[in-house]
């Protein structure tokens, strides 16, 4: 193999990945996807509570009496039901901190299935819901130190405000503060990424926890360390083109779904104005059933994307084994 292992393994592992998935195997095909889409809801996110009444103030706003009544009636909403919205926000909370666990589970079961050729869903879920626990954790971790570093970036920025230096000074800490929290998300994804790559095969093989197995990431990343930058921009780039491939099914898939949606719409007004049925006239129930039937047909639309996409990350999984495999003797023989 030559220099540069990351290079040399792009299209033999293209050749491995039509091994695998092809003649298609629809039970395989199939669940494979499943697999990918309950790994790829619990990705995460930022959610942030503004103020829905901040433009209350706004003179053109009071003069609308349809819309400041309908604030009005949200409001006394929220206050007449503080206690159960809280509820709701403390289970919407653990709900996403579940899919992150399922993902985390997930990654393990992602990677069993594509390097055994076969899935066996709820046996292979069982099988790695501590590994999955592991990996879980270190997300976490690493989540709660980017935010205190995003933190400490802002300090500054305070300080200058603080002391009312002036606003060059003020853009300037404002322009800093940017770069550092740039800078701060990048190497946080970085060290995920190498965890997700790395660090779950090790695990997976080796038997060792995720500090561990890290910490032995670690130590092939020193050995030779500019295999690792290679692959790193081999890794974003084909990640890149990857994304943009997912994109190029993914528009005409949402098109198509679009379409559906649109004429059973159609026909369910129709259906509902015949009845005499107005969207105002819809109680509680009636939009639970909406919002229940739009999320699944979100499900349905997202499964159908992963179906379609399969290849893509069956290809980024079996490349970063394969880069692994080259740094990691002990780990081509435990296979």
């Amino acid at each position: 193999m030559g220099r540069w292992q990351a290079l040399e393994i792009v299209e033999p592992c293209i050749d491995e990945t039509k091994k695998l998935l092809f003649p298609i195997r629809r039970g395989y095909w199939l669940k494979l996807a499943l697999v990918t889409l309950l790994g790829g809801i619990g990705t995460g996110g930022a959610f942030g509570f503004g103020n829905p009444f901040q433009s209350l103030g706004n003179p053109r706003f009071q003069e609308d009496p349809e819309l400041a009544a309908l604030v009005e009636r949200l409001g006394d909403f929220l206050a007449q039901n503080t206690g159960v919205i809280l509820i709701a926000m403390g289970l919407l909370f653990l709900f996403i901190l579940f899919l992150s666990y399922l993902h985390s589970v997930m990654q393990f079961v992602f990677f069993q299935d594509v390097v055994e050729g076969g899935v066996e869903l709820l046996g292979d879920i069982r099988r790695h819901l501590g590994r999955g626990l592991s990996l879980f954790v270190f997300g976490l971790v690493l989540w709660v130190a980017m935010l205190l570093f995003m933190a400490l970036g802002a300090l500054p920025l305070l300080l200058i405000v603080s002391v009312d230096a002036g606003p060059f000074a003020t853009i300037m800490g404002m322009m800093s503060m940017m770069i550092f929290t740039v800078a701060v998300v990048l190497l946080s994804a970085l060290a995920y990424l190498l965890a997700v790559d790395f660090a779950v095969p090790i695990m997976f093989f080796k038997g060792k926890g995720i500090w561990a197995s890290y910490s032995e990431v670690l130590r092939l990343i020193k050995k030779d360390v500019w295999q690792f930058v290679v692959y790193i921009i081999l890794r974003v780039v084909l990640g890149i083109a990857g994304g943009i491939l997912y994109m190029l099914i993914t528009i005409p898939v949402m098109v198509l779904w679009a379409l559906v949606i649109g004429v059973l719409g159609i026909v369910a007004l129709a259906g509902a104005g015949s009845l005499g049925i107005t969207l105002g006239g819809i109680g509680p129930l009636g939009w639970i059933l909406i919002l229940t039937v739009l999320f699944l047909i979100l499900i349905l639309f997202s499964y159908t994307v992963k179906v379609l996409t399969l290849p893509i990350p069956v290809y980024l999984r079996l490349y970063s084994f394969t880069f692994l495999m080259t740094q990691d003797k002990a780990l081509t023989a435990g296979k």
